[in-house]
């Protein structure tokens, strides 16, 4: 979930712990984020599940053009 104020686009990528990407978890896997929004959730090919990735080290790559992040949060889906 992020925090995000977009005019522009927002994307996030995950990372292993030595920085590269994961598959399917890309910068080019995330759909781009247009929103002024305090919980808007992050999706990856569609899918914002990201459970096969607890436990592991991962590192976030955040590509942000005429935006701000102010918090994100790993949450569970309801």
């Amino acid at each position: 979930m992020l925090n995000v104020a977009a005019k522009g686009t927002v994307r996030v990528g995950l990372l292993d712990e030595t920085g590269q990407p994961l598959k399917d978890y890309a910068l080019a896997d995330c759909g781009p984020i247009h929103v002024d929004s305090v919980r808007h959730p992050v999706t990856w090919r569609g899918r914002a599940n990201v459970r096969a990735q607890a436990g592991k080290v991962v590192r976030l790559q955040f590509e942000l053009q005429e935006a701000k992040l102010y918090a994100f949060e790993f949450a569970n889906a309801k």
